[in-house]
């Protein structure tokens, strides 16, 4: 996965990508609706997208400290915190990297390969069942 140009931080462009192109589905959430025995319909959401939604409140907690009138992190920011720290820790990629790299900060290493998982078959799955449950 390579470095990109959106999902900046806080501007205009960035905000609106963010806000709008985070999780699938026409409502942006990712649940995914189950009909249960007895026909009863339960929201659930997959752990990647319970993911996205906390670095999203994580990007609008930082940002929120850098305008006044200055807010301290919610219940929620603490909430995402502690869950996106658990998801490193469980999913935790043993990938050796180089503690330096020769083209300087923030850059992607590109000399190490990772293995990342298709997310694109679980955000189609999930972008017809909200279809499906919206008839």
């Amino acid at each position: 996965m390579e470095n990109t140009v959106h999902y900046d931080l806080g501007t205009d462009l960035g905000i609106l990508e963010w806000n709008n192109a985070t999780l699938p589905g026409p409502n942006h959430d990712g649940v995914v609706w189950l009909t249960m025995e007895g026909g009863e319909r339960k929201p659930f959401t997959f752990s990647l997208f319970h993911q996205l939604r906390c670095l999203n409140v994580v990007r609008e907690s930082l940002m929120a400290r850098r305008r006044p009138p200055y807010t301290e992190p919610g219940r929620l920011a603490a909430h995402c915190m502690n869950y996106l720290r658990q998801m490193v820790l469980c999913r935790a990629d043993l990938t050796l990297e180089s503690a330096r790299h020769p083209l300087g900060p923030n850059t992607v290493v590109s000399d190490v390969t990772h293995v990342c998982r298709d997310w694109s078959l679980i955000w189609d799955e999930v972008e017809g069942n909200e279809s499906y449950h919206k008839k």
